[in-house]
């Protein structure tokens, strides 16, 4: 019996020997495949799927309420999600002339808003967020407490409120606030008040961008935070 067992070894190192070149050949394949899988899940810009969320969240509000409109080039696929984990930033959406315009259209979250990614989620919760960044007085759960907590906590999300609101503007000014041309034809737009008129002049000059004068349209108001200076 053990001569047997020696036998089945030798004969499996002997294949080894033999088919190295394959067997490593193979087994780089597969990790290259396994790989280009989960990175390509990683990066897709939103599960698509409600179903697929309501297998671990109740989902409470309608797509219909903050589905993009159609024209948006920004859309990235989001279908659901946005009022579920920012449920008071959705209220003071559902406030704004964005969601309540004359003309029936309603922009939806991610016209304006780049959605962040499957991996970004993870990677901001598990690498960079409460396991390896908590920090005295930032509550239990580090940097994604931080900003987890004030989803559902008014006090917090006051105090963050400035800090996202300057980095969104940032973006804005970034892009030349490409999010308001995706819906607005500023070739015909025409204030009727001579502020305005004069305002669109440096647009049309290219001194100011949409979001230096037309921000707090949609959220609570924040007091201009960013350098007018166009970058």
């Amino acid at each position: 019996m053990e001569r047997q067992g020696s036998d089945k070894i030798d004969k499996i190192i002997e294949f080894i020997s033999k088919n190295k070149v394959s067997i490593i050949g193979g087994g780089i394949g597969a990790v290259l495949i396994l790989l280009i899988a989960v990175i390509s899940f990683l990066n897709h810009g939103s599960v698509n799927n409600p179903n697929f969320c309501a297998l671990c969240h109740e989902i409470k509000y309608s797509y219909d309420d903050y589905r993009p409109y159609p024209i948006t080039k920004a859309n990235s696929g989001v279908r659901v999600g946005c009022a579920e984990c920012h449920p008071m930033v959705f209220a003071e959406y559902e406030k704004s002339k964005h969601f309540n315009g004359r003309n029936g259209l309603r922009p939806g979250c991610t016209s304006c808003h780049e959605p962040h990614t499957v991996g970004k989620f993870a990677n901001f919760m598990f690498v960079t967020g409460p396991i390896f960044t908590s920090k005295p007085g930032s509550g239990p759960g580090g940097a994604f407490w931080n900003i987890a907590a004030p989803m559902n906590d008014k006090e917090r999300w006051e105090a963050i409120r400035p800090g996202l609101a300057k980095r969104v503007r940032e973006g804005f000014m970034k892009n030349d606030s490409a999010p308001c041309r995706n819906c607005h034809n500023t070739e015909i737009l025409v204030p009727k008040r001579i502020r305005g008129q004069n305002a669109h002049e440096k647009f049309k000059s290219g001194e100011k961008t949409c979001i230096e004068c037309h921000y707090n349209l949609v959220h609570a108001e924040v007091a201009w935070n960013v350098d007018k200076k166009k970058k």
